[in-house]
């Protein structure tokens, strides 16, 4: 079986790098995922993370509604989230040396354009980590 590839496990995940929200719980443990641009595909996943069920192959993303995001804004979002996570539950969470210990994994990993194309600025990710 496949496995999910999670941003947020409460909130989003990434499947043939199309963002899908959480709809809802099923009785069974599962959970529905719907794209969260176009809300027509949608996906189920155990409680062991296994996609047990994939989008039927007649239904489609929305060209220009849904967004294919790239593999390095894939990892940009996932890492934005690793740093959202942390500022809420790590009582020693320190920003500005986290977002610089990810910005150079980042930079070092990808190219460093797209990367700041990608990636939100200090100034932004700043404001909603530690305010939010």
């Amino acid at each position: 079986m496949e496995r999910v590839e999670y941003l947020d496990p409460s909130k989003h995940l990434i499947f043939e790098n199309y963002k899908f929200h959480r709809k809802e719980n099923n009785t069974n443990g599962s959970v529905r995922w719907r794209c969260e641009a176009c809300k027509t595909v949608s996906l189920t996943v155990d409680s062991n993370d296994n996609i047990i069920r994939k989008p039927k192959p007649n239904v489609k993303h929305i060209p220009h509604v849904c967004i294919k995001l790239f593999p390095v804004q894939k990892h940009c979002l996932a890492q934005y989230e690793f740093l959202k996570h942390e500022a809420k539950n790590d009582p020693n969470f320190n920003f500005s040396k986290r977002y610089r210990e990810i910005l150079q994994q980042l930079q070092t990993a990808n190219d460093p354009r797209e990367v700041a194309e990608y990636f939100p600025s200090e100034e932004t990710a700043r404001v909603t980590c530690l305010m939010g």
